[in-house]
């Protein structure tokens, strides 16, 4: 079974088929969720830029020898990429589910309030 992409143009529609966000304007977690695979391919990438570069500050601030220094940079650009990876799903998948909710959520009628009782 082939799973559906996520597509800002996609409407909720309640049972009267008229959609509560007719006229709302695109989200931030629209845009973020739109284009998935190069949202999560620019975030990786940027994790693992951002540890070699962190690595080969530590390295050069060591005095390290470059052998080392480069070995250690890619180490770091490793786990970064993990730690990257790892983040932008939780944070990515958070705004999934903020969105589903909003867009299922139905306006609640406001509850019946009994009047004071005077004593």
């Amino acid at each position: 079974m082939r799973r559906r992409k996520f597509c800002s143009r996609q409407k909720p529609f309640d049972s009267a088929g008229i959609s509560p966000f007719e006229h709302a304007s695109p989200r931030l977690a629209d845009v973020l969720l739109n284009n998935l695979q190069t949202r999560m391919k620019a975030l990786i990438i940027f994790g693992a830029i951002v540890g070699f570069l962190i690595g080969a500050g530590f390295g050069m601030a060591s005095s390290s020898p470059w052998p080392a220094t480069l070995w250690r940079s890619c180490a770091a650009a490793l786990v970064a990429t993990i730690l990257t990876r790892w983040w932008s799903r939780v944070w990515l998948q958070g705004l999934r589910d903020s969105l589903n909710q909003r867009r299922t959520r139905r306006p609640s009628s406001t509850p019946f309030i009994q009047p004071v009782k005077k004593l």
